[in-house]
């Protein structure tokens, strides 16, 4: 009996440690990935990239989604729970003659859950689709890719604007 004692504490101990090694969520279960798209802001007349200041907030909210400075691109989070998401972006053009002010965007897209090998739940935006803008002087959007179905992250939408 006094043999099996050590076997048993050992037992225990293993057992004990790995049920306490899945204490931090990003290794043991499922955690919400947001999809983004990559918005670049773009001078109408040469197409080159520009530097702006901006806030972006979802239409509506209080919450900053993006409050950026000196940057030509940033990561837009599309909204996980729906296929449609509206922003207010507050744009400035330091140093340069330019309409600084309120812009607005409305971007569709298709949405579903996928699990990767890792157990992270992920939902993925397809198809994004410009609906409606306002204030700039044009809006495209392009995948990276040319893929039929192309996900969010390969998702391009360049806004462009006068800048003098």
């Amino acid at each position: 009996m006094k043999k099996s004692l050590p076997f048993f504490l050992l037992l225990f101990v293993i057992v004990g440690l790995g049920m306490s090694s899945c204490n931090n969520c990003s290794d043991c279960g499922p955690e919400q990935i947001n999809p983004t798209v990559n918005v670049r802001f773009k001078n109408f007349a040469d197409s080159s990239e520009v530097k702006v200041k901006v806030i972006a907030r979802a239409k509506g909210g209080e919450k900053e989604l993006a409050p950026l400075d000196s940057i030509t691109s940033f990561s837009l989070p599309l909204d996980m729970n729906n296929t449609r998401a509206s922003f207010d972006l507050d744009i400035s053009v330091g140093g340069k003659t330019s309409p600084s002010g309120t812009y607005e965007m409305e971007l569709g897209y298709d949405t579903a859950s996928v699990v990767d090998i890792r157990n992270v739940i992920r939902v993925e935006a397809s198809n994004v689709q410009l609906l409606d803008q306002n204030r700039f002087e044009n809006v495209t959007v392009t995948c990276e890719n040319d893929s039929s179905t192309c996900l969010s992250e390969k998702t391009n939408i360049d806004v462009y604007f006068r800048v003098f």
